[in-house]
């Protein structure tokens, strides 16, 4: 009888301390602005005059990297990047319709970035405040 007495306080306790912690992490990791100037930063992405309607952008800064995905209509929307030069680096993938063997005999589908390698180091950019309606035209010649 002690026992269970004993076994249900320390249970007791346990679910107390999982609860406290939860919750400082839940409060924690609210969220928060950044502590550096940032604007949202919204626009469309086309590869040879067609919209890019799948992949992901990424604003590059030595403040921060933010990166969201491209929409169905080649839109996105970066909220939180850094005022300042920003580098901005689209991947688009897309299926060769080949495959390979992993070492462990698995069928791996072969992919390939769609975005021509003269961007691999993304499109620099400087942004000054929030901008409504930035363009990145991507070309393959």
């Amino acid at each position: 009888m002690i026992s269970m007495i004993l076994n249900t306080k320390l249970l007791n306790y346990f679910e107390v301390m999982i609860l406290i912690i939860s919750l400082i992490f839940i409060m924690g990791c609210g969220h928060k602005e950044p502590d550096y100037p940032h604007a949202t930063v919204s626009g469309t992405v086309t590869l040879d005059g067609k919209k890019l309607t799948e992949g992901s952008i990424q604003a590059l800064s030595p403040s921060a990297s933010v990166s969201t995905y491209l929409d169905q209509e080649g839109r996105f929307i970066l909220k939180h990047v850094p005022i300042g030069n920003v580098r901005f680096i689209v991947l688009s993938v897309e299926d060769t319709g080949k495959t390979e063997k992993d070492p462990l005999g698995n069928d791996i589908v072969i992919k390939v970035n769609r975005i021509p390698k003269k961007y691999a180091l993304g499109i620099e950019k400087e942004i000054k405040s929030d901008v409504i309606d930035m363009k990145l035209e991507l070309n393959s010649q």
